[in-house]
């Protein structure tokens, strides 16, 4: 009778926690972060600073230079690859640096070491294990490295790591072919510095924006 009792109220709980685990799915799927749809939501001014902007500068030459410096793989993408393609700069409306970091290589590099020369040059890093992705800032400076690694053995694709991006890596478009990114990497004027990119030009984007990759897509009252 007990064993009975205690069947009843599992069947009684598994439709709540059902309904539960396919809300939150759902909410997750849906939201727009960062890197999906950010320029769908109104930005409170359409153009940086000239404040900010020399401190964006500042901030990509330290990062170049450390990840550089440990044979880190990096480039340039999603919208500071658009501002590289239509003017060599950030896009007016697109104050964060977005640079993407091949982590196979990065998680070669003892963590603590690699902490301590982020800090030694005055930039501030956080792990956003959701996105798979390091926020960093530099003063009014913000940057996100965004970490790709290998699909499987065959090293013929990268995707995006973080847990939300493992849940929904058959539904979001997070995959990039390893081809794009072999080195030795272009690197071409962003401001005065010298920084590498995907080959290829505007082909990378065609995969992180499948449906406007064609189009200047700008944020509402832009």
């Amino acid at each position: 009778m007990l064993r009975l009792k205690r069947y009843c109220n599992a069947s009684k709980l598994l439709p709540f926690l059902l309904t539960t685990c396919v809300t939150f799915a759902v909410f997750l799927f849906l939201e727009t972060s960062y890197d999906e749809r950010w320029y769908y939501k109104p930005v409170s001014d359409c153009n940086i600073t000239s404040d900010l902007e020399q401190e964006t500068i500042d901030m990509a030459e330290k990062i170049q230079q450390i990840l550089g410096k440990n044979r880190v793989t990096h480039f340039l993408c999603r919208g500071s690859l658009w501002g590289i393609l239509r003017g060599q700069k950030l896009q007016p409306w697109d104050k964060d640096l977005d640079i993407c970091v091949l982590y196979a290589e990065w998680n070669l590099v003892d963590a603590g070491y690699m902490y301590r020369q982020f800090r030694w040059e005055q930039l501030g890093l956080s792990y956003n294990g959701r996105q798979g992705v390091y926020e960093i800032r530099y003063g009014q400076g913000k940057a996100n490295l965004i970490f790709y690694d290998w699909v499987d053995s065959s090293k013929e694709w990268l995707q995006r790591i973080g847990w939300e991006n493992w849940i929904f890596q058959n539904w979001r478009n997070r995959k990039i072919p390893a081809k794009l990114i072999k080195p030795p990497l272009p690197h071409v004027k962003f401001y005065q510095l010298k920084f590498p990119v995907p080959h290829s030009g505007i082909e990378l984007q065609k995969y992180l924006y499948p449906n406007d990759w064609w189009r200047e897509v700008k944020p509402p009252g832009c």
